[in-house]
């Protein structure tokens, strides 16, 4: 390096490893490394960005563009403050000015405070700059330890804000602490469990490769055993963070699922009609429409009997991974009027798939349901989302399933649910370890609604208001263009009065009242439902993040393949909710 422009390229190189460092929670070594550079660099790194410049390298001018090296110094400040270094935290916040900006961004969003107290308007501030949380983080470790936290956990961690907490793990778990603000720590560790990675996910190994063999071929004095420790190094914060963090994010792989044998066993399609064309059913002009929760699939009619084939995510709630599952709809005067949907307790694509074109009849001589299908097991190994490659791992054709239409319609215990139903959704379990349904509970177990228990029940009924409708997606497409699969991409419907699937401790809501079905399951009974559908896909109910008043919070919800954030305010004695961020695959 030219003499004179050793300074400009060593701070880029300690700004890039320092950041390295914080990203994987070293932030006690990315300190060391900061405060072991020698005055001109540090002045370099201390204004918050370095500017573009050109270096004479080997003879070579090779320019650099300018870099920013805010993130990092508000990493090391963090570290500053959290090993009683308080003075130096506020000298690098002060270098970078970005500190009262950034809290009257929080104020301007009418989280810390209904209006603004300086007399100053919030107009023209409502793009929210970058590090606000973290400028605003450590704002309130140095100055204002006494004060609610809520506002930054509303600004940073409710909505779906895409900021970099590097080397803010530490610092944020001891401003918020689980029970207040469930899964903001465990979300900060587990970034750096994710960091600490090593060739995981990479679009590039080849290249990684190549590369890593280059150098270990250069015999760099001291390479070697350097690159050994650094893995070691990440290994072991690798290892803390997920033990730190509420999950182990390595462990995140699918796996192939056998489904549950179905409700009715398959034959082999009678010879007779192997060898005749398959017929497209047409939906008459003079039938009525089957409810928009159910997309028909087949119809069939003979004299005043009528017959369609529905496919519905009611009970099966897959997302973009299947079209849910199938029902049966009857009528005795040729389809002008239906009777009560009749759920099979067969999921798409899990294994059978009915075909919309078909050879044999639908309505049995004998009053059953003659249903032709085919075996396409979805691969659940397979699913990722926004799922992209689907494929199938089992394929058969020339098959049918005998469905009596008593089976369908018994209902042993007369709750509503049929026992094909029950059985897929485990309502048929007994005891205290089984899923519960809201409202089965004594009423007289239950005193007056508390007021969080209002807010629950107000988020409920919010929650499940959503419309929305997922684009299935083919299966056996990988490696076929885009244009190629948005053209075989197919739609799901459910119903507003279909059953509410949620994830979550059943005794959080013993005391609740719905006037639709809503089930509870715990996490085993979620992994029991993975052989019922391909990804069941039921909705964590989020904790509600209060503040100390109680008259405000947050809450977060997913569903797998769409969700979101609410806020929730306490106002004219009832709660309101308006939706502050929402996403879908």
């Amino acid at each position: 390096l030219d003499p004179a422009d050793r300074d400009a390229v060593a701070a880029r190189l300690v700004r890039r490893y320092a950041a390295m460092l914080l990203e994987t929670g070293q932030t006690g070594a990315a300190v060391a490394l900061f405060d072991a550079q020698p005055a001109p660099v540090q002045a370099l790194l201390r204004r918050g960005k370095i500017a573009p410049a050109v270096a004479t390298i080997e003879g070579l001018s090779v320019p650099f563009e300018e870099e920013d090296s805010e993130t990092m110094l508000l990493g090391i400040a963090a570290g500053y403050a959290l090993h009683d270094r308080k003075a130096d935290a506020e000298a690098l916040i002060a270098g970078l000015g970005g500190s009262q900006d950034a809290l009257r961004q929080v104020a301007c969003l009418g989280l810390a405070q209904p209006e603004r107290t300086d007399g100053g308007s919030c107009g023209g501030e409502q793009r929210i700059g970058d590090n606000i949380i973290a400028y605003a983080m450590l704002d309130h470790v140095l100055h204002r330890a006494d004060d609610d936290p809520y506002p930054i956990a509303e600004t940073g961690f409710g909505a779906s804000r895409h900021e970099s907490y590097d080397g803010m793990a530490e610092l944020g778990c001891r401003l918020f602490d689980r029970q207040r603000f469930p899964g903001i720590c465990d979300q900060l560790w587990r970034s750096v469990a994710y960091a600490t990675q090593v060739g995981i996910d990479r679009y590039d190994a080849d290249k990684q490769q190549r590369l890593a063999a280059t150098l270990a071929a250069m015999t760099l004095p001291g390479f070697v055993d350097r690159r050994a420790a650094e893995l070691a190094t990440l290994e072991d914060m690798a290892k803390r963070a997920r033990a730190t963090g509420s999950d182990d994010v390595a462990a995140a792989t699918r796996t192939s699922i056998d489904p549950d044998p179905a409700p009715f066993a398959a034959l082999p399609l009678p010879d007779q009609w192997r060898r005749t064309s398959a017929k497209a059913s047409a939906w008459p002009k003079n039938a009525a429409k089957l409810p928009p929760d159910f997309m028909p699939v087949r119809f069939e009619r003979n004299g005043n009997r009528a017959a369609a084939v529905s496919v519905s995510q009611n009970f099966d709630p897959s997302g973009e991974v299947s079209r849910g599952g199938y029902w049966i709809h009857l009528s005795d005067d040729g389809g002008k009027s239906w009777q009560a949907p009749l759920y099979t307790g067969l999921a798409d694509r899990f294994p059978y798939v009915v075909p919309a074109e078909a050879r044999m009849p639908l309505l049995g001589t004998d009053g059953a349901i003659d249903l032709e299908v085919e075996v396409a097991l979805l691969d659940t190994a397979s699913i990722t989302y926004p799922p992209v490659a689907l494929a199938t791992r089992r394929q058969q054709s020339d098959l049918y399933l005998r469905i009596p239409v008593a089976d369908l319609k018994r209902d042993g215990d007369g709750d509503g649910f049929s026992d094909i139903a029950e059985r897929h959704l485990l309502l048929d379990m007994a005891g205290d370890d089984a899923p519960m349904l809201l409202g089965s509970q004594p009423a007289a177990a239950c005193g007056p609604l508390s007021n969080e228990q209002g807010a629950r029940i107000a988020l409920l009924g919010e929650l499940f208001d959503i419309k929305a409708s997922p684009l299935v997606e083919p299966l056996d497409m990988a490696g076929s263009d885009l244009d190629a699969r948005i053209g075989q991409w197919g739609r799901a419907t459910s119903g507003p009065s279909r059953a509410i699937f949620l994830r979550g401790d059943p005794a959080d809501f013993a005391c609740l009242r719905s006037d639709r079905p809503i089930i509870v399951y715990s996490p085993r009974h979620i992994a029991a439902l993975a052989t019922k559908s391909p990804d069941f896909r039921a909705v964590e109910m989020p904790a509600i993040v209060f503040n100390r008043a109680r008259d405000r919070g947050y809450a977060i919800w997913s569903a797998g393949w769409t969700g979101g954030t609410f806020r929730l305010r306490f106002e004219d004695n009832r709660w309101q909710l308006d939706a502050i961020s929402s996403w879908i695959t």
